[in-house]
Formats: structure tokens, sequence, C-alpha cells
């Protein structure tokens, strides 16, 4: 589940069982193991850097931090496939000329090398680092008889990959 409070009412309802209710953001840290420590946040980030990438000005740190988590959901890593995109959803204002979208991915493309070059993290990079891993064979996942998603239709599709 994406939801704590759920996860935590169905290990009660559950006990004593083999079932093991999870939220999905614990499964990738039990296989990645985060530290505190290396958190960081992508909006303090942008806020660091607004001098430097003037898109972050422009749109703001809102809509930046929208756009780009919405990317890291679908699993976008690949500017073209970014640019080609129907962003539908966004709402009129929401929807970014290419020039902006651009700038957007190459704030995405400097934010993550960031990340991995420090090896930090954050909760939306989380998931793309797990695939990483599973797909590179780096991580081998336990195996589940069965797996049931509450309220899969709003799963990120990254997170359905996984």
């Amino acid at each position: 589940t994406f939801n704590k409070p759920l996860q935590e009412q169905l290990e009660s309802d559950l006990r004593g069982t083999s079932i093991k209710p999870r939220t999905f953001h614990s499964i990738c840290a039990q296989y990645l193991h985060p530290s505190d420590e290396a958190e960081v946040k992508l909006e303090d980030w942008l806020d660091d850097n607004r001098i430097d990438y003037p898109v972050i000005r422009q749109l703001g740190k809102d809509v930046v931090s929208k756009e780009i988590d919405w990317l890291r959901d679908l699993g976008v890593v690949d500017r073209e496939a970014y640019l080609s995109l129907d962003r539908r959803g966004a709402g009129k204002d929401g929807r970014l000329v290419a020039e902006k979208r651009e700038q957007v991915f190459e704030v995405l493309e400097v934010y993550r090398s960031y990340i991995r070059e420090n090896e930090y993290w954050d909760w939306h990079e989380l998931p793309l680092l797990l695939l990483d891993k599973l797909e590179s064979g780096a991580i081998t996942p336990e195996k589940y008889d069965a797996i049931l998603i509450d309220e899969a239709q709003d799963w990120a599709p990254t997170w359905c990959r996984i």
C-alpha cells in the first residue's frame, strides 16, 4: 500500500498470518538501506540552485518539482522520450512548451547526477534506484506467492515495474 495507516491496520488485522502488509516505499528501503543522513529533498535542492537554472525562477519551484516527480514516477530518463510525451492531466497551465521542457529536463539530469554521485536519495528517486539495481541483477527480490496492491490505479508505472 502507499498508505501507512492502512498498512498498520492490516498488520493488526492479519497478526498471526504469513501475510506481510507493507508500504511500497518501505519495500524499496528494505532492499536499498538508505541512510537518514543521506536523504535530500528536491524542493530544497531547487531552492539552493535557482540562481543557476532560470527555469526554476520562471516557473516556480512547485511547478518544476511536480514535473520532475511526474517524470520520475513514469520512469522517463530520456530527454527525447520526455519531449515527445503528450502531457495530459496537468491542465492547460501545467503543459510546458518544448523550450521549458528542455530546461526542466536539464534540471532533472543535474539533480539525479547530484544524488547518485553523492549517494543521496529522496522518496521519488528511491524506486528508480531500486529498479536500476533489480534490472542490473545487483539485488535479487524476495519471492512471494501473491502480491495484493491497494489502489493500484494510483501507483506510478515505475512502482508497478518493480
